[in-house]
């Protein structure tokens, strides 16, 4: 469901007063900030059922995926500290450290899946196999569009994750 006026204009300006005190924080002590960055990324993982291994049977020489997900995190994050945008290649191979050695994965890790996904309950919805690579190029295409947008035209951070 989209956000309202009201949503958006609120979550802009929680926005702008995280930025103004992360560029202070950042003035004063660099590496200050890159330390409560991957603090809250470490707090982000600590409550993730996910990455703990909840829901996921791994192989026997599988990774745990508290592991996978602590290198996906450290991925994603090394890709944020230099201003580095989603790409096809850079989404493979997060799937690829996410996915490998899971029982769950019927596709190969860090592929694009061709085949149908199972029915998984009514809240779920899957884009056919046939469609998946166009629907991640048009996803990527979306993405750099929206970014290259001018400060007052682009969806705040927030908005823009939510709706990643």
């Amino acid at each position: 469901e989209p956000l309202t006026a009201e949503q958006r204009q609120s979550f802009q300006g929680r926005w702008e007063e995280i930025r103004e005190r992360a560029a202070q924080v950042a003035e004063l002590d660099p590496e200050l900030l890159v330390g409560a960055l991957r603090e809250i990324g470490d707090i982000r993982l600590q409550g993730s059922s996910t990455a703990a291994g909840a829901g996921v049977a791994p192989q026997e020489d599988a990774q745990p995926a508290t592991i996978q997900w602590e290198e996906a995190d450290r991925m994603v994050q090394n890709w944020a500290e230099q201003h580095e945008h989603p790409t096809m290649e850079r989404i493979k191979e997060l799937h690829r450290v996410l996915a490998s050695g899971q029982e769950n994965n019927n596709g190969e890790a860090g592929q694009l899946r061709d085949a149908p996904s199972p029915p998984m309950g009514k809240n779920a919805y899957f884009i056919p196999g046939t469609h998946v690579s166009q629907a991640m190029a048009e996803f990527v295409r979306w993405y750099n569009e929206e970014v290259s947008k001018s400060e007052g035209e682009r969806m705040p951070p927030v908005e823009l994750a939510a709706k990643v």
